[in-house]
């Protein structure tokens, strides 16, 4: 039969009035005119059906149907049209499939027989050899079905009913997020949840069982009369979130189900009570809330404990503990924004002990920042305070191994108030380069001196009393390039730095530091000049360039050096990065002085099959003046830096990467009359599809000039391999080989796929020094892909500093 392009309208028109008609010439003509229509359009037939044309009330929706078909046909006793032959048909988002549709007239019912397929407007499509709906798809039945969401979920019924087009009602039937294997889709999945009834509310955007269980592999693991979670769409919805175990030897047995309250679509509350058998009551609850310009978030933990005995012989040892944290970021404007961080504990342990929220170390940073960006300057002003999170008496014990003397650790904390870095470049040009403005101001104070003596020598990390620092910087740099190719960089800079000093003469020994000076300046204007040269060379297997470096400083010896407070510049490390760093002390209260030439060649290869290799070496030399890294300060900071000579240490440099899956490289300092290795660190990584692993090797030779009489050096390592599909074993360690100790290791086990997730991990931390076990953990997580995850732990952290 030829394919036929009938507008409904128009054929339900004729076939109304010819059929109104008596004896055969009707009937002829009937058939006549069906004939002359379909004969008219060679093309697949496309109706287009109003709601209203369809049946007088049938629907509510002002959309037209349109439909495709290979064969059209009106039964006029039956009332029905049907359509044969890949059938689409459209009405409103809604998208219908099948072999054959047929539409009852009396009944406004659209019947869908034969590979049945539905798009519905939330993007699910449901699957079944017969769809039954009515002609504005609000309800239906079906039979056998599958339903794929957009988000990768299914279900499946043995029927299914869509009521009042909010709510669908699957019987006998099943859920699950992990996709049908592609080999036997009979198969059961890897996890789905089998009830006797599903109601998926899509107006509540919720899924809700009745007489529900869940099953691993086909086999029912467990069973629950009732189970609601909120559909695939949704990312915050109120109700019950997935249970929280710990097992802890201090706290006992932890078991909560957090309750999340989604007050509004800009706001919501969590609660997530604890229950310790030991200890009792845990209480914790989060705070959300966004607004217009930025959000904010408060959590707060408390709790009184039943047992507190458990925690004798530290802070720990009091009924009632908790904390309370808070964040939060505004915009000002499209340049501005401000915000904050800031935490308050009862105690120096509660957080390790009852680990409310995550911390990533044993210090509490508490900020408040103002900043703001444009293209050209920036600027970032803050407050912060410091709050250690070990108890001091831990900190003495581990002290003692390294001969250091620790008391009054939270006393010794400074509180910075503020601290603020502006930097501005210029447009313009200037003498052909660029120029440019940086800033800073540091004001703090602290009740305590931070002062340690280690193995003889006295170091003091602050002082006691209030400090205040202003600190301008002009520079202005130009590179040109000569026909040649060589690139001369000619450099110059002034810097002021004003001191505003009230020094606790008390807590100093004597002859230490002149605590007498209300105020201090300290000038450095510099010029210089850094030369290159790259020699490039292009073959066939890919690219390299040599190219030797040298840099020239020009400068007055630095003023002060010694006599003014270090609470900035306290790190040095002179390795390949920082060898032409016009100023290697990296803050503002220490300052480069002196004539210092920094001299070094690189050595680069871009290999054509995409490998790599980048290598350096070089020098500096103390040319004239006093050089700034013999002379001591309070810190001690350029003890032992390999800078403390006129001829620096050789320092150099090793990347290699032979392929996109291996990588390896290592920095180093040499000695510079013995080559003997005072710094080494060396890292390397290899990945592929299945196997990954990192190593990695640091070694720091003794610094006499710190009280550090010893070598270190330490060996760490992790590897993660996938031994089959979506199964893998993992492991990690942190040893130190001067101390024959293991510092931290452990070792798990995960599968991860496309909806489940499970994981187990041991895990271990010693003492470096006395190879004491500070903390055994296990901890298993499970993650069901849509309905939730949930932990469950265990730890003996708690237990092992309460013999110490």
């Amino acid at each position: 039969m030829n394919k036929s392009s009938v507008p409904i309208k128009v054929l339900q028109e004729i076939c109304r009035r010819l059929a109104g008609r008596r004896g055969p010439p009707a009937v002829l003509s009937l058939v006549m005119a069906a004939v002359v229509l379909a004969a008219l359009s060679p093309a697949p037939a496309t109706a287009q059906v109003g709601a209203d044309l369809l049946d007088g009330n049938s629907g509510t929706s002002n959309q037209p149907m349109l439909m495709e078909a290979d064969e059209l046909i009106y039964d006029f006793d039956s009332e029905k049209i049907i359509a044969q032959g890949n059938v689409q048909i459209y009405y409103d988002v809604y998208k219908l499939r099948a072999n054959r549709v047929t539409y009852h007239r009396t009944t406004s019912r659209v019947v869908a027989e034969g590979n049945a397929q539905l798009t519905e407007p939330d993007g699910n499509v449901v699957y079944s050899e017969r769809i039954d709906v009515t002609d504005n798809f609000s309800d239906g039945f079906v039979e056998a079905l599958r339903v794929e969401t957009p988000d990768k979920t299914y279900f499946a019924a043995q029927s299914a009913e869509r009521q009042g087009g909010e709510q669908t009602v699957f019987q006998k039937g099943v859920y699950t997020a992990c996709e049908p294997c592609e080999d036997n889709p009979s198969k059961p999945p890897l996890w789905q949840v089998k009830a006797q009834r599903i109601i998926h509310n899509q107006k509540k955007k919720m899924v809700y069982y009745h007489n529900a269980r869940i099953e691993f592999f086909g086999v029912p693991l467990a069973y629950t009369p009732y189970l609601s979670h909120p559909d695939p769409t949704v990312k915050r919805k109120t109700g019950f979130l997935a249970p929280k175990y710990r097992h802890s030897t201090n706290l006992g047995y932890g078991f909560g189900i957090p309750f999340f309250w989604a007050l509004a679509p800009n706001y919501d509350v969590t609660f997530s009570p604890t229950y310790y058998t030991r200890q009792g009551l845990l209480g914790k609850v989060e705070w959300r809330h966004r607004l217009m310009d930025g959000s904010y978030s408060i959590r707060a933990a408390g709790i009184f404990q039943r047992e507190p005995s458990a925690f004798a012989g530290t802070v720990g040892n009091v009924d009632a503990r908790g904390a309370i944290t808070t964040s939060g970021e505004f915009r000002i404007n499209d340049w501005w924004k401000w915000g904050w961080d800031g935490t308050v504990v009862t105690d120096k342990l509660f957080l390790s002990h009852y680990r409310p929220w995550s911390i990533s170390s044993n210090e509490v940073i508490s900020t408040i920042y103002l900043t703001g960006q444009n293209e050209r300057n920036t600027i970032d002003a803050r407050v912060y305070e410091f709050r250690t999170q070990i108890d001091d008496r831990t900190l003495v014990t581990a002290a003692q191994g390294i001969g250091t003397t620790i008391v009054d650790i939270q006393e010794k904390q400074p509180l910075v108030h503020p601290s603020i870095d502006y930097s501005y470049i210029f447009g313009a040009p200037v003498l052909g380069g660029e120029l440019g403005f940086d800033a800073n101001l540091t004001s703090l104070s602290r009740d305590t001196a931070d002062n340690q003596r280690t193995n003889g020598v006295d170091v003091y990390r602050g002082l006691a009393g209030s400090y205040t620092r202003a600190s301008f910087d002009v520079h202005w740099r130009r590179t040109l390039v000569d026909r040649h190719g060589q690139v001369f960089t000619p450099f110059a800079y002034a810097r002021g730095d004003l001191y505003w000093l009230s020094i606790n003469a008390m807590q100093i020994l004597p002859g230490t530091f002149d605590a007498s000076r209300d105020y201090a300046f300290r000038g450095m204007p510099a010029v210089g000049l850094e030369y290159s040269w790259p020699f490039v060379s292009v073959e066939s297997w890919g690219t390299q360039v040599i190219e030797p470096i040298a840099q020239v400083i020009v400068r007055p010896d630095e003023l002060d050096a010694g006599e003014l407070p270090n609470e900035d510049s306290q790190s040095l490390v002179f390795d390949d990065s920082t060898l032409f760093d016009t100023d290697k002390f990296s803050g503002f209260d220490r300052v480069e002085g002196g004539g210092r030439a920094n001299v070094g060649i690189s050595y680069t290869v871009n290999l054509a099959n995409g490998g790599s290799l980048s290598a350096m070496v070089g020098q500096s030399f103390h040319l004239f003046g006093e050089n700034p890294y013999r002379q001591m300060d309070l810190a001690n900071a350029a003890a032992d830096s390999g800078l403390d000579s006129t001829n620096s240490d050789y320092v150099a440099r090793l990347y290699v990467a032979p392929n996109r899956y291996m990588t390896v490289g290592t920095r180093a300092r040499f000695d510079n009359r013995s080559f003997v290795v005072n710094r080494l660190e060396t890292a390397a990584s290899f990945a592929n599809a299945r196997l990954s692993a990192t190593a990695g090797y640091a070694y720091f030779r003794n610094q006499p000039a710190l009280g550090i009489l010893a070598n270190r050096s330490e060996v760490t390592g992790t590897v993660s391999y996938e031994f089959v599909e979506n199964w893998s074993v993992n492991a990690g360690f942190r040893y130190d080989a001067d101390n024959r100790a293991m510092i931290s290791d452990s070792i798990g086990l995960v599968y991860d796929d496309e909806c489940f997730t499970l994981a187990l991990t041991y895990s271990e931390t010693r003492d470096r020094y006395s190879n004491i076990r500070n903390d055994q953990s296990i901890t298993l997580q499970f993650n069901l892909r849509t309905l939730g995850d949930s932990q469950l732990s265990t730890s003996t952290l708690e237990a092992v500093q309460e013999d110490q």
